[in-house]
């Protein structure tokens, strides 16, 4: 047995945190001790955990909006699937073109209104081995006058996804900048061109590029890129003026008011 002593002289026996932690053994048991030790144990390791995952949970922030944004997209099995096809299509549309040259405007007069996927037989010789493999001209078809329906069918995707990309451009720049100008300025500009909306929407649209396109002489891809353009801004047109409306009495931009700023520097 072994005895300390304090600065006040007393002595203490170096045992008696031994006794005691017997003392608490024998009066819980030794089975209830090892219990508390696991449970001790057992929240030691859960709040370890909660840690890590608040660090996993934190950690993706750190990544910037974009990244974050490729990650989860990626993840999407939907969404990766309908890019991977998608960019096919554009694919195709652009490049298929230059090959082909103007294969969609030959006019193949012996086979008019060909079937799709007819295939027969084409006598082929690779290093003095003759042998016969299946073989089709127009693998969609033709129609009346003879033209290829696949080549015609890629030539067409090339030009709705042209159409398709300048009207939402055209979309973009008009009804942004309308739609900006109505939201920030209100008043009876606001009104005017809320007006105009109106009267876009009510018009019919297929009667309108009808007339439009009768008006022109005929269909051309500016004209068409310009109707649809100038018929489809007012949703964008709507959705920028609803933002500004709300943006337009911010703390920022009152702010940016009261240190000189232009009216276009803030819009």
């Amino acid at each position: 047995m072994r005895w300390s002593t304090h600065g006040s002289g007393t002595r203490r026996n170096v045992a008696e945190p031994i006794k005691e932690v017997t003392g608490f053994q024998s009066l819980m048991g030794g089975a209830g001790v090892q219990q508390a030790l696991d449970a001790e144990e057992a929240l030691r390791h859960a709040a370890a955990a909660e840690d890590l995952v608040v660090a996993e949970v934190a950690e993706p922030s750190e990544l910037g909006f974009w990244k974050l944004a490729v990650i989860r997209f990626l993840h999407h099995r939907t969404a990766t699937i309908s890019l991977g096809v998608l960019m096919f299509i554009v694919l195709v549309a652009v490049l298929v073109p230059i090959f082909q040259g103007d294969l969609y405007r030959f006019q193949d007069y012996r086979h008019p209104f060909g079937a799709p996927f007819q295939f027969h037989a084409r006598a082929v010789s690779l290093a003095g081995v003759s042998f016969s493999i299946p073989w089709t001209d127009h693998l969609m078809g033709t129609d009346e006058l003879g033209r290829d329906e696949m080549a015609r069918l890629i030539r067409g995707a090339r030009v709705s996804l042209t159409v398709g990309l300048l009207a939402i451009l055209g979309y973009v720049i008009i009804g942004g900048v309308l739609g900006s100008v109505a939201g920030y300025y209100g008043g009876w500009i606001d009104n005017a061109l809320m007006r105009v909306t109106d009267v876009i929407i009510a018009m019919p649209f297929i009667l309108v590029v009808v007339a439009v396109t009768a008006a022109f002489g005929g269909v051309s891809l500016t004209v068409l890129v310009i109707v649809i353009a100038g018929l489809g801004w007012f949703e964008i047109g709507r959705l920028m003026r609803a933002q500004f409306l709300v943006l337009r009495e911010s703390e920022f931009v009152q702010a940016a008011r009261a240190l000189g700023a232009s009216d276009f520097r803030i819009i």
